[in-house]
């Protein structure tokens, strides 16, 4: 009984540390058949690492997702870039590098 307990009090960090889906991905889960309610939550829980183009979603639909499938993927937000993040402050970002 100690070992479920201690399975189930781990699974949300290891879910914590799945990442994004790919494009590549995406399009295996939707011609797997999972592009249905399941692989809709399942874009919402984990995002995508892509903005997906219209013609993506076009080729997408020959395998028949369920709209709910193609709205989650349509409102996933890819992760911000590392160029786009908050910009270093302080001294160090001040200072030249070579003297």
């Amino acid at each position: 009984m100690l070992r479920l307990v201690i399975a189930l009090d781990l699974t949300p960090s290891v879910q914590a540390q799945q990442k994004p889906f790919t494009e590549k991905q995406v399009g295996n889960m939707v011609r797997a058949g999972r592009g249905d309610d399941s692989g809709a939550k399942l874009i919402e829980r984990r995002g995508i690492d892509f903005a997906p183009a219209e013609d993506f979603i076009q080729s997408l639909k020959a395998s028949g997702p369920s709209e709910a499938f193609l709205n989650a993927l349509r409102a996933a937000k890819p992760p911000e870039p590392a160029s786009a993040k908050k910009p270093l402050t302080g001294w160090f970002a001040c200072r030249p590098i070579f003297a």
